[in-house]
């Protein structure tokens, strides 16, 4: 039984594999989901809840650039196709980017606190 029930999120990752399967290159971001496991046997405490909401604060803040990027640059340009698809690479690229900046985040904050240091 896990400790954590952050680490259920991990399960998602198995979603990623299916990009091998059926060729979806946007599915491979959900490999990042895999990096939850390791939160299985850590035992939730305030200090884990704070790391997990500065860790969340920044994968906000960079699907927030990524996506008022994309929408810009496809309401700038003239012809809708074009427009169009990058709209939704940058929707993909906004998902993908939130994902492995959380992960890595969280995990970067477990490592630190780990090793005894704070930011």
């Amino acid at each position: 039984m896990m400790k954590n029930k952050l680490a259920y999120i991990g399960f998602l990752g198995f979603i990623g594999v299916g990009g091998i399967f059926l060729e979806g290159g946007t599915l491979f971001s959900f490999f990042a989901f895999f990096s939850f496991f390791s939160f299985a046997n850590v035992i939730p405490d305030e200090l884990f809840w704070e790391n997990v909401k500065r860790s969340a604060l920044r994968a906000f803040f960079a699907q927030l650039a990524v996506s008022s990027t994309a929408l810009a640059t496809g309401s700038i340009l003239s012809d809708f196709n074009l427009s169009a698809g990058v709209m939704v690479i940058g929707l993909s690229l906004t998902y993908a980017i939130g994902i492995l900046v959380f992960a890595f985040s969280i995990m970067h904050y477990e490592y630190m606190e780990k090793k005894g240091q704070s930011e």
